[in-house]
């Protein structure tokens, strides 16, 4: 027995099967949902938000500063958003820098220096720094993966 809905898009009446209606159907058709549900602006799984121009989507954030620039971007050019907002696309919130300076400027964690000590290398002797966690799992400490195999056959030989 067919259950008759309202369609959120056109306002027109539609019949669909019981189950269809527990699912949650809104539109008496595809083209009705597109039409209301697709507007050209939608936010990525990432945070980004992506907008349809001619077709295609491309970045808010990018568009937004090739605007105010009067150009395209360059491939190595990057638009920071200056409170970590990634869908706050405000002029006054975007900065443009370059790969490396983004990095660098803004997002490289700084080196907690509780968690890290020197250490001596077992098979060259030179002094490094090395993290405790690391230490913990693996107490002997070797400088380079090349002296870790070089220390190892020293030990094995008798």
């Amino acid at each position: 027995m067919p259950v008759k809905l309202k369609c959120k898009y056109c306002g027109k009446d539609f019949a669909v099967k019981p189950s269809q209606a527990n699912r949650g159907r809104k539109y008496c058709s595809q083209k009705c949902r597109e039409q209301d549900v697709y507007k050209g602006r939608f936010i990525r799984s990432d945070g980004y938000v992506a907008i349809n121009i001619n077709g295609k989507y491309e970045l808010e954030h990018r568009v937004v500063m090739s605007k105010f620039l009067g150009r395209d971007l360059q491939p190595i050019e990057q638009v920071h958003h200056r409170n970590e907002n990634k869908s706050d696309n405000r002029i006054e919130n975007l900065e443009i820098v370059s790969c490396a300076g983004h990095i660098r400027k803004y997002h490289r964690r700084k080196q907690d220096e509780t968690t890290w000590y020197e250490a001596k290398c077992l098979n060259c002797g030179r002094i490094f720094k090395r993290r405790k966690v690391e230490t913990k799992l693996h107490e002997h400490t070797f400088c380079s993966r090349e002296c870790y195999i070089a220390g190892k056959r020293k030990q094995l030989t008798p």
